[in-house]
């Protein structure tokens, strides 16, 4: 289940213009999955969105606090291990 203060954070980023449209789209997706973490990968075929773009938009939202790492898995896509991501439940330092 999804944690209140993320999706107040996650709506308040959105009324503000703190994340772009593409970041929009992985912090939305990841919270409609119940913010299980996922890898770059996962993502990029969840959201059909091109590798680079994930890599570079999930770089800026872990710089914002937006997202956070977990321990390594192996990526159910590619096989290979990977570092999942999911939305932090403690944004409130960004503001």
């Amino acid at each position: 289940m999804v944690r209140q203060t993320s999706i107040t954070v996650y709506l308040q980023l959105r009324a503000n213009g703190t994340i772009n449209a593409q970041e929009f789209d992985i912090v939305d997706y990841l919270l409609r999955t119940g913010n299980k973490a996922l890898t770059r990968r996962e993502l990029e075929a969840g959201l059909n969105m091109r590798g680079s773009s994930v890599c570079g938009r999930v770089n800026s939202l872990i710089t914002k606090k937006v997202l956070s790492e977990t321990l390594q898995r192996k990526c159910k896509i590619s096989g290979n291990t990977a570092n999942p991501v999911y939305v932090s439940g403690n944004q409130g330092e960004i503001f």
